[in-house]
């Protein structure tokens, strides 16, 4: 309850009442006295006064009256207004500016996709550690040449703290500094090792309009003669992540495997899985003899489809498909004959051709039901698929680690359409070697958002891209008094909801 107010209160209420000033009361509330406008107002309709009540401010001795922050002009009484004697114009709320705006979201997906690794770069890279993270980053955001990347970064709100250069010619001697530090590369590479021994390894080709000893006018299966480097993957098939990657010269063909494997030190208790263009007697020669276990998978013109044929009725489930299997030799090692029923199904299904006149020929061909066909291609080779390899495994195991291949296609699938890496421009071999270590670096955020997309079974419904997009719209506002507090949209609640990446937890 208030109490009576002191004489200096008094006296301040009395000269304000003297100069015409109606409706003001004073309130002692602990030390503080409280100044308040009251009236009455006339209800008609209920035939009785209505009690008006403003609160104005602190009233301060020996009697200066400071007007409370919180009112609001707008919605006073006028008349409380002119007895208080406030200057409406000072005390009118206006919108508040914004100074500043980043986007806080995109930045806080790039952390949580990057934060396995960022204390390995930090180690080996310590003085180009922020560039080339910038440098991945902008590169995922589709900003990733020199000149926009600096200025994309300052758009973001530096959630990690970073500190990159944002000059294009630092940004240049950045990328020559990392290409050519092959020792920080090597050391980056090895404490990405996962403790599992499946592995797949891989060269692509990337073309490039630059000028440097590594891009040569070499071999490619587009039988294209223009400029060209090759990259050397390697990607884990227990994690599904990108392990290590080299730069090598446009003219490296893939009988030189092994001196790669040699240089970025791939252990030989490693199982390396690999693809048709490995398929060699050389290779696999000198693989085994090096100590290495490998997969491969053999080309269909080869005539081992002829001699190893499944004779038993020998199979087992594989996500749902039916897969038959036969064991031989081949080449001087264990060859695995595997028959995928589905797959053979469909495989027939495309080979099926409607017989045509003459006069037709030039028609696209076409399947009508009871209509006679031919088939276009060896049917007998239809789902089959032989591996050969040094290994004596469980079948279904084998089969298996092959299937799980297909991540190092998916690594440079990305690489090449999402990061770019087959547009460049650089002149000299440190830069490209630079340049593909922060290709290494997206894809290793990339592949690990699509990780988080695949355990949830929302391959159908979103990619990486579509995460960046969408937790973009969660920014950062300052104004000149605050920064506003962090409204999320409902569309990322939505994806929280469905992926379950923790960034914003609550209702």
């Amino acid at each position: 309850m208030g109490r009576e107010p002191d004489g200096w209160a008094k006296e301040w209420l009395q000269k304000m009442r003297d100069s015409g000033s109606k409706g003001l009361t004073v309130e002692k509330n602990g030390k503080n006295h409280y100044v308040y406008w009251a009236s009455t107002k006339w209800v008609p309709g209920e035939n009785r006064r209505k009690k008006l009540t403003e609160y104005i401010g602190i009233l301060e001795p020996p009697g200066n009256l400071v007007i409370s922050t919180e009112i609001d002009v707008e919605k006073m009484n006028p008349k409380a207004i002119a007895a208080a004697h406030i200057d409406v114009e000072r005390y009118r709320k206006r919108p508040e500016e914004v100074m500043d705006y980043r986007i806080k979201g995109a930045m806080q997906v790039f952390e949580l996709a990057c934060r396995d690794f960022i204390p390995f770069l930090r180690e080996c890279f310590p003085d180009t550690c922020d560039d080339l993270l910038m440098l991945a980053m902008s590169r995922l955001a589709g900003r990733g040449r020199l000149c926009q990347a600096g200025r994309w970064f300052l758009k973001q709100d530096n959630v990690m703290c970073l500190h990159p250069h944002c000059d294009p010619d630092a940004l240049s001697l950045a990328l020559k500094i990392a290409g050519g530090a092959k020792d920080a590369q090597d050391r980056f590479f090895e404490s990405l090792r996962t403790p599992g021994k499946k592995m797949a390894t891989d060269l692509t080709v990337c073309f490039s309009k630059g000028q440097s000893f590594l891009i040569k006018k070499g071999y490619n299966r587009f039988k294209l003669s223009c400029g060209q480097f090759n990259i050397a993957l390697i990607c884990g098939l227990d994690d599904k992540l990108p392990q290590a990657l080299k730069t090598l010269a446009g003219n490296v063909k893939e009988g030189a495997i092994t001196d790669i494997l040699h240089e970025m030190d791939i252990g030989r208790e490693c199982i390396l899985v690999m693809d048709r263009g490995y398929f060699s007697e050389d290779i696999m020669q000198e693989l085994h003899s090096d100590g290495y276990r490998f997969i491969i998978p053999v080309r269909r013109n080869s005539p081992l489809y002829d001699s190893l044929k499944i004779v038993e009725p020998k199979g087992f489930n594989f996500r749902g498909d039916s897969v038959m299997y036969s064991i031989g030799e081949g080449f001087g090692y264990n060859a695995y004959r595997f028959e995928n029923q589905n797959q053979r199904n469909k495989e027939l299904v495309e080979m099926m051709w409607t017989e045509t006149s003459d006069e037709d020929q030039d028609m696209e061909p076409c399947f009508i039901d009871d209509s006679p066909y031919t088939l276009d291609g060896d049917p007998s080779k239809a789902g089959n698929l032989i591996l050969v390899t040094n290994l004596n495994e469980d079948p279904k195991e084998l089969y298996t680690m092959f299937k799980m291949r297909c991540s190092v296609e998916e690594c440079y699938d990305s690489a090449k359409t999402v990061m770019n890496a087959d547009s460049t421009y650089l002149r000299d071999n440190l830069s490209i070697m630079g340049f593909n270590l922060v290709t290494f670096l997206a894809l290793r955020m990339y592949m690990a958002m699509e990780l988080w997309i695949a355990g949830r079974e929302m391959t159908a419904k979103y990619t990486p891209l579509d995460i960046l997009f969408e937790y973009s719209s969660v920014v950062s506002i300052t104004t000149q008094s605050r920064v506003m507090p962090q409204t999320v949209p409902a569309n990322v609640r939505k994806i929280e909801q469905d992926l379950g990446l923790g960034l914003y937890p609550g209702p």
